[in-house]
């Protein structure tokens, strides 16, 4: 499975690792992701969100997620 947010598309960032003396090495800022279980189109599947995607699912009632069917592995 890749790692992508399925609602918000978050992945990971490219960046530098600065040591003391200021040499640059590359790393990569990975995304804070979970494995959430939710209900498409009446089937329950596994799908990663953020952090922040998965606040805001716990906070509203309705949650208005872009998760296609498709891009969601089923199980």
């Amino acid at each position: 499975m890749a790692l992508v947010c399925h609602n918000c598309k978050k992945r990971a960032q490219r960046g530098n690792r600065v040591s003391h003396s200021k040499i640059r090495t590359h790393r990569k800022f990975m995304a804070n992701l979970h494995v959430h279980w939710i209900s498409v189109k009446g089937k329950k599947v596994r799908a990663k969100f953020c952090s922040n995607c998965l606040r805001a699912l716990r906070k509203s009632e309705k949650p208005i997620i872009s998760v296609q069917a498709s891009s969601v592995s089923q199980i």
